[in-house]
């Protein structure tokens, strides 16, 4: 758990830094697909090593 948040931090970290000069539609939309993208890539999996992938790459 600890793990998986301390490799969040560095990503929101840039991402806060440089939020004024990028466009918040455009994150959001990025954001949003993300999540979706990943969600539906883990239906399809059966195996939970997959699902967990799919997990952590829905929630970066």
């Amino acid at each position: 758990l600890i793990l998986s948040t301390a490799m969040k931090l560095p990503p929101m970290t840039l991402l806060y830094m440089t939020s004024s000069s990028l466009n918040p539609t455009l994150l959001t939309t990025l954001a949003i697909l993300s999540a979706a993208l990943g969600g539906w890539m883990g239906l399809n999996q059966t195996q939970i090593r997959k699902i967990l992938a799919f997990s952590s790459i829905s929630h970066l």
